[in-house]
């Protein structure tokens, strides 16, 4: 192909770029990834922190009921729960945020509050649930509920807050074509 008219190459017209070999306009492009990043960013900060705190408390949610080597391996094969647990947690108060930021009506800090309540509810339930279930289906381990209660509570918080950073950064840095309410 030639050149247009102007002497300019072709495809850089409206901040595309010619020389990626791409027909890409790269406003449209860096408005997505700005989003995603700090969607990522929301999300890699709320699980951080989260983990960090969870170490530093050192209360642990199940312990070894009994003796000997069976008690033994469940504490073992429980140590990946938690963890797996509160990476399931984070990514699902992300999407969930991004979601209510996208569809809930209205703004300010009635949406932080909804978003931030509800998902922090229904991650404490998720990890009260799931904890009481894998405490009742594992032998040689129970469940502390000291350690239970101060997780759950760390949960709640960090993943309701993880919720309404990504409402934050779904009204505010959401792409031109991304429908928010």
């Amino acid at each position: 192909m030639g050149q247009p008219q102007g002497g300019q190459p072709m495809g850089q017209a409206r901040g595309r770029q010619a020389q990626t070999g791409l027909n890409v306009d790269t406003n449209y492009l860096q408005e997505w990834v700005v989003y995603l990043a700090g969607l990522f960013g929301v999300g890699g900060l709320g699980l951080g922190v989260l983990f960090v705190l969870v170490d530093a408390i050192d209360e642990p949610v199940f312990e070894a009921s009994g003796g000997g080597l069976g008690a033994a391996v469940s504490t073992l094969s429980l140590s990946g729960i938690v963890p797996t647990i509160l990476v399931v947690l984070s990514l699902v108060g992300l999407f969930l945020g991004t979601w209510l930021g996208q569809n809930l009506r209205g703004g300010g800090q009635e949406l932080l509050v909804i978003a931030g309540t509800s998902v922090a509810a229904g991650a404490a339930v998720f990890f009260f649930v799931s904890s009481l279930l894998v405490s009742v289906a594992t032998d040689g381990a129970s469940l502390n509920f000291g350690g239970l209660v101060i997780n759950l509570i760390l949960v709640a918080l960090l993943v309701g807050v993880t919720a309404a950073g990504a409402v934050v950064v779904t009204r505010n840095l959401a792409p031109r074509d991304l429908s928010v309410q």
